[in-house]
């Protein structure tokens, strides 16, 4: 007999869902590659900014265009997910200038 107490688990909704398209980058997909950022952003603000070559460190793995990458910071915990917009070559290369590696658009902070 329960003695009056609660029990159970709360699942507190989200603020704003997701939309289609940003929950399938985020969940149905399994990224096999990763990027590195100089930081994990700070501020809701700032979390919806894209992703651009200078704040990347390292590429891990061979990405293509149009693949899932995890993001992460430089200690290696991932903090988003996106579609990339150019390959582990053309980003490692370091010629990429004034382009988005990953559109806010397709960027999911988890």
């Amino acid at each position: 007999m329960l003695a009056a107490e609660e029990e159970g688990t709360l699942f507190v909704p989200q603020p704003a869902r997701l939309k289609g398209r940003k929950r399938w980058i985020a969940f149905s997909t399994i990224p096999r590659h990763a990027v590195r950022g100089r930081r994990r952003p700070q501020s809701p603000a700032r979390s919806r900014q894209k992703l651009l070559p200078p704040g990347i460190t390292r590429c891990e793995g061979d990405f293509a265009a149009g693949d899932v990458v995890r993001i992460c910071d430089p200690d290696g915990t991932e903090f988003a997910r996106g579609i990339a917009g150019f390959g582990a070559a053309e980003v490692a290369a370091r010629k990429l200038q004034r382009v988005e590696v990953v559109h806010r658009d397709n960027l999911v902070i988890l």
